[in-house]
């Protein structure tokens, strides 16, 4: 699994913006602690709660390809 951690970590590091997003969507991916709401995720991240959910499900799914993959 740390292969997957260390793809999708380096594909959101590519601007400043996505590694501050990351730094907070991170916490949805299996492995890490209990997750925040999506409400406050969105906050953190300055954007709508709707975004932060779509940005989690994006997030969730290049993760399963990067498992898929490894």
């Amino acid at each position: 699994m740390c292969a997957a951690w260390e793809r999708i970590e380096k594909a959101a590091s590519a601007t400043p913006e996505k590694a501050a997003r990351f730094a907070v969507l991170r916490r949805f991916l299996p492995g890490s602690d209990s997750p925040p709401t999506c409400e406050a995720a969105a906050a953190e991240m300055g954007t709508s709660p709707d975004n932060a959910r779509t940005l989690v499900s994006r997030l969730r799914e290049e993760f399963r390809f990067a498992l898929r993959q490894e």
